[in-house]
């Protein structure tokens, strides 16, 4: 049943769905029985975790994901040369980062003082050399945009439209 006022309007803190559930228990299993001790008696304040404090590997005092454990060929979700155009540009600036400098022309990316983003027409970009997009780490060179497409354009891989 929804509560409204005189005007038919909503009247507040009533919600239509749990309104008849509010204090009542489904079954009498869940009810609290008189002379049960409740769960939070003898507590005060913010309640501690369960798990804390409690060991880590006892022999080797390390966590199961330590960083640097788990990555690589290491990994159970390790694909190889298999993986797609984007993960493999996401591994290329995981392992060397931004790029700094275009490597054809030595443009150095402009930041805008107002925002901190790059200004337009000065991002640069993972450029693969031989455009075979394998898990080479030194097959790929830092170009900005322009370089970039020069670059593929020259060496028929780009897409012209004509």
């Amino acid at each position: 049943m929804i509560k409204r006022n005189k005007l038919g309007q909503f009247v507040k803190g009533i919600h239509p769905a749990t309104e008849f559930k509010k204090g009542q228990h489904h079954s009498p299993k869940t009810e609290f029985k008189k002379g049960n001790k409740s769960w939070n008696k003898g507590t005060r304040g913010v309640m501690i975790a369960w798990n804390k404090g409690l060991k880590v590997q006892s022999n080797t005092g390390r966590t199961h994901f330590k960083k640097g454990d788990n990555t690589g060929k290491e990994n159970y979700m390790w694909i190889g040369d298999k993986i797609g155009y984007k993960k493999l540009h996401d591994w290329v600036y995981y392992h060397k980062g931004k790029p700094k400098i275009c490597e054809h022309c030595g443009l150095v990316p402009e930041i805008c003082k107002c925002c901190g983003s790059i200004k337009k027409g000065t991002k640069l970009e993972w450029a693969n050399k031989d455009h075979s997009y394998k898990r080479d780490i030194n097959d790929y060179i830092s170009l900005c945009r322009s370089c970039h497409k020069k670059y593929d354009i020259k060496n028929n891989k780009g897409k012209r439209k004509k």
